[in-house]
């Protein structure tokens, strides 16, 4: 008789049972895949605007924390970058989260304003560029496509208004949203300045090096840590994402979250399935206590209740993974968040799903051990 079959055999004959632990389990691998989804959806989301932007070592701050709050440094450091040998060019890209008007609500949201001279090659996206003309118009603004509803009319040639300075919308281009506001236009600098008259553009948010061809960017990036003043700091793309990624994930609540919501689930669905294993094993414990006495070992009665435990992740699998995509999909069309399924996500869960499944089979398993065939008699 082979473990396998018996396992099956027994989540067959109660059937009733069998269909709420997999629904449990259906749940809990659900809210393990809504929870992995959201964390790496947070840690895409905070370096959306650095992914479309055109460099390889970012100029920021001593006082850098993350893209909301950069502090400044002199705009002449970029100059001083620029004459370093082996460095193509170096630019500014000046940052704020001023608050924009809904044209027909008339209330008032935080959005991103990115502001650059149109003339400089800052984002890998082609609108700005295919937009030089419009961006050079006074009180004039592009607006992110994706941006929420809330945001209002985003037609080109809407008018509202932008820290109470009216604004034209002049065109669109697509980013998506990050994680502290929902949409984001593009200035130029001199628009920014409009908008944003206490700002000083000799004092830069962010400054763009791009280095010239075959050049390293580790080793510029050191180079220019020694030749610059300590009040600029350069950060390759992989340090300032790092930087980035590890203040929402480790300095805010948002990971600390997501990271617990999904222990929580693991160890919720451990429970659930152990009570599962514990009550077949309970009342049928005199049918495992007269295979003892049929000469089975404890090895291959383990084997039974571990098998029982896989075939409740199989069955509870599948459908968790569908109605995941069915969840991602509601949450990218009504948050607007950048959450997908991912190969390696599936393969992680369903990893998790089994391990969780044969844990809680090694903890249940020592109620079969303890069957005495005396007790039969």
């Amino acid at each position: 008789m082979r473990p396998l079959l018996l396992a099956w055999s027994n989540l067959l004959h109660t059937r009733m049972r069998t269909a709420a632990a997999t629904a449990g389990i259906t749940f809990v691998v659900l809210l393990i895949f809504v929870q992995f989804g959201l964390l790496a959806a947070i840690v895409q989301a905070a370096v959306l605007v650095y992914d479309q932007l055109d460099f390889e070592i970012m100029l920021v701050s001593p006082h850098y924390v993350f893209l909301n709050h950069t502090g400044t440094f002199p705009r002449h450091r970029l100059h001083q970058a620029a004459t370093q040998p082996g460095v193509a060019r170096a630019t500014p890209l000046y940052l704020a989260l001023p608050m924009w008007q809904n044209a027909h609500t008339r209330l008032r949201y935080r959005l991103r304003m990115l502001g650059f001279h149109p003339e400089d090659a800052v984002f890998l996206l082609p609108e700005p560029a295919a937009q030089q003309a419009v961006l050079r118009a006074p009180d004039t603004v592009l607006i992110d496509s994706r941006s929420r509803p809330e945001c209002g009319p985003l037609a080109v040639g809407s008018v509202t208004e932008v820290e109470r300075r009216t604004v034209t919308i002049g065109g669109h281009y697509t980013l998506g949203l990050d994680l502290r506001a929902i949409g984001s236009i593009m200035v130029s600098a001199q628009n920014f300045a409009r908008i944003l008259p206490g700002h000083d553009l000799a004092n830069v948010h962010l400054g763009l090096v791009k280095v010239a061809s075959g050049v390293d960017p580790d080793l510029m990036a050191q180079h220019l840590r020694q030749a610059l003043p300590p009040d600029v700091l350069p950060l390759t793309r992989a340090a300032l994402a790092h930087v980035e990624q590890r203040y929402w994930v480790e300095a805010t609540s948002t990971g600390i979250i997501f990271g617990t919501g999904s222990l929580l689930a693991f160890l919720v669905g451990a429970v659930v399935i152990y009570q599962v294993l514990a009550t077949d094993i309970a009342n049928h414990l005199v049918e495992y206590a007269t295979l003892k006495a049929l000469g089975y070992r404890n090895t291959f009665l383990s084997a039974v209740v571990l098998s029982q435990a896989l075939c409740l992740a199989v069955m509870g699998f599948p459908p968790a993974l569908g109605l995941a995509f069915g969840v991602y999909a509601v949450i990218r069309h009504t948050a607007y968040f950048p959450i997908h399924m991912t190969l390696a996500r599936l393969v992680t869960v369903l990893a998790l799903t089994v391990l969780m499944c044969a844990l809680s089979a090694l903890v249940a398993v020592r109620k079969v051990h303890r069957a005495d065939p005396a007790e039969l008699w």
